[in-house]
């Protein structure tokens, strides 16, 4: 399996911004409250720092509606 780059770490990061941020309304601290995780954890996801698990994918996508793809993937 290939790493992901720094850059593409970062990216799908921000996609997971985006999506607490404006389609979600959330906080860092209110989101990962409805996903079971920590703050910090959601901090370092945001900023390329950590990827995010199965398992949180998996709750993203049911507090979103998104696609673990789309979350993944950038598409315009």
């Amino acid at each position: 399996m290939q790493k992901l780059t720094i850059k593409e770490k970062k990216e799908i990061g921000w996609r997971i911004k985006e999506i607490r941020e404006r389609d979600l309304e959330l906080t860092q601290t209110q989101f990962a409250k409805e996903l079971g995780t920590t703050q910090a954890t959601i901090s370092r996801i945001e900023k390329g720092r950590a990827l995010p698990t199965i398992e949180l994918l998996i709750g993203i996508k049911q507090l979103s509606g998104k696609t673990i793809d789309r979350i993944l993937k950038n598409h315009h």
